[in-house]
């Protein structure tokens, strides 16, 4: 945990690149889908807190305060190792999943039990995400409507896929697939839910809307596949 925030239980796995008919494809981003969550109310977390022989923990005196409407932070990363610690031109990258999460708005602690992602490979050389420009959203018949504007580079052509995550605080997350018409993606989820939405371009690089990103700012830069972690 970083200083000032939730010591939280994490599961570190190592990608490596696969080959696909000859082709060697390098980790390139990670879609969170959906997962399913125990909430523990009331909760006091434990604190990361900065000292001389690195990062200390102790006991919050008092909860974060909320804020706001602010949907929980994903709880997946991965992090693609820097060039120059590669080995025989491979990037060798690490997916971060996040067991645990504080949720301000309602000082709860969230437990997964299961998490869902989408791992994209790629043996292209762009490694520049996505941009979602706007996400515009209007309650519809007890729904929301959502209409979302994303881009890679400069054209609209390059993004692959958009995908609109929620999550009601009650246990589970789900995510809807938005579809593309007239240079927007478009799609309905339920009122009263936090989401984030998620964008892939051709690449498999992997961004999302911010600020429901996962602690400390990163890029959420994984053919395809798709994995299920369960844990009790």
């Amino acid at each position: 945990s970083d200083a000032g925030e939730p010591v939280e239980p994490k599961v570190l796995v190592s990608r490596g690149s696969i080959t696909i008919g000859g082709e060697v494809l390098q980790p390139r981003g990670v879609l969170f889908h959906g997962g399913t969550y125990r909430q523990i109310g009331n909760f006091n977390p434990l604190m990361g807190q900065s000292g001389f022989l690195g990062s200390l923990a102790q006991a919050s005196p008092t909860p974060p305060p909320p804020s706001g409407a602010v949907a929980p932070a994903l709880p997946v990363l991965l992090r693609v190792i820097e060039p120059a610690a590669q080995t025989h031109g491979v990037l060798p990258s690490n997916l971060l999943l996040f067991a645990g999460q504080y949720d301000p708005p309602t000082r709860s602690q969230f437990l997964f039990r299961e998490l869902t992602v989408d791992e994209y490979y790629s043996a292209s050389n762009d490694r520049e995400p996505p941009t979602i420009q706007m996400v515009e959203a209007t309650l519809s018949r007890g729904q929301v409507n959502l209409s979302v504007q994303a881009t890679d580079g400069a054209t609209t052509d390059r993004v692959a896929r958009v995908v609109a995550t929620y999550t009601d605080r009650t246990g589970d997350w789900r995510s809807v697939e938005l579809s593309q018409a007239q240079g927007f993606w478009q799609g309905f989820i339920p009122a009263g839910v936090s989401y984030v939405v998620q964008a892939v371009d051709v690449a498999g690089n992997v961004t999302a809307t911010a600020p429901a990103v996962a602690p400390r700012g990163y890029a959420l830069y994984l053919p395809h596949i798709s994995r299920r972690w369960e844990g009790r």
